[in-house]
């Protein structure tokens, strides 16, 4: 992988496994507020409310591929803070694009299964995407505008996105809070009435990586090869890692009091991923399977 590669957002979950694929000599990562502490990969601070430093970055660096995972994700503070939020998930994504396309740097975007509204499920490509709260209408905004600038620009919606971070403090996964919750023998309300398609950190990593270095153009959705709700999600976690399923309590998405609506039914489509991919996605349950028995 005769490539240099930069990745934005590489102290976090994906980002991190993303740049963990790459030789340390074809690869950068930039982070934010927290500069991984290791000296096997060079990481470069990036504020990405500076269009400026993202620009002088890209013409200093030179990357062939630019896959940009950075984004302020949680929800309900897009909500709290719509207006850095929306500099950060909508503005930068489309500026960077615009700064790839002008020094012939492949460009891939990692958006998200948010831009849906939840009310179909099992989505396309092709499905028209509906937002309902601010972290999704930013990601959407800057599908848009990526694709007006840059035709060529891959934009990959990922889904819920499960695993282990490469080391502590390197990123959140709604799997590693679960099984911290059960370990400590604390119950946990799991919503029986709300769908993804989640997909396993090291997986979807792989799946992000191969599209970037693929001729793939346009929206590819990124994710695993089961829909399911997080109860069902949870009740896997107990039986394949040996925890206490009585600790899992249902719970429904009316049930939910938070600052941003959460969409229902998010599951996606993947058969123009395997396709492009030339193979299969796991299902959550073989994921699981496969992280219990390596852990």
């Amino acid at each position: 992988m005769a490539k240099r590669i930069l990745i934005t957002g590489a102290s976090g979950l994906v980002g991190s496994h993303l740049l963990y694929l790459c030789p340390p000599d074809d690869a950068i990562g930039t982070y934010h507020h927290h500069r991984p502490d290791e000296a096997k990969y060079e990481y470069i601070r990036l504020d990405l409310e500076d269009a400026k430093a993202s620009e002088r970055l890209l013409r200093e660096l030179r990357p062939e591929i630019c896959i940009h995972a950075a984004a302020r994700s949680n929800l309900d503070w897009c909500e709290l803070h719509p207006g850095e939020a929306w500099r950060i998930n909508a503005e930068a994504p489309v500026a960077l694009a615009r700064d790839c396309r002008d020094i012939g740097c492949r460009y891939l975007f990692v958006s998200t299964d948010m831009v849906f509204d939840g009310k179909k499920g099992n989505y396309s490509e092709d499905d028209p995407p509906h937002p309902i709260n601010l972290y999704g209408r930013a990601k959407r905004a800057a599908e848009q505008g990526i694709l007006q600038e840059y035709p060529d620009a891959v934009v990959a919606r990922i889904a819920l996105v499960y695993g282990m971070p490469v080391a502590p403090g390197r990123g959140q996964s709604f799997l590693n809070w679960l099984l911290g919750e059960l370990r400590a023998g604390r119950t946990v309300s799991l919503l029986v009435d709300q769908y993804r398609t989640p997909v396993e950190v090291r997986e979807c990593a792989r799946a992000l990586l191969d599209l970037a270095l693929s001729d793939a153009t346009g929206v590819v959705h990124v994710a695993g090869a089961e829909r399911i709700d997080r109860y069902t999600f949870g009740e896997y976690v107990a039986e394949f890692f040996g925890l206490d399923r009585n600790l899992l309590k249902k719970a429904s998405v009316r049930d939910i009091q938070s600052e941003a609506p959460r969409p229902v039914d998010v599951s996606m489509t993947i058969s123009r991923l395997e396709h492009l991919l030339g193979r299969r996605m796991s299902t959550c349950r073989d994921g699981l399977i496969k992280l219990a028995l390596n852990l």
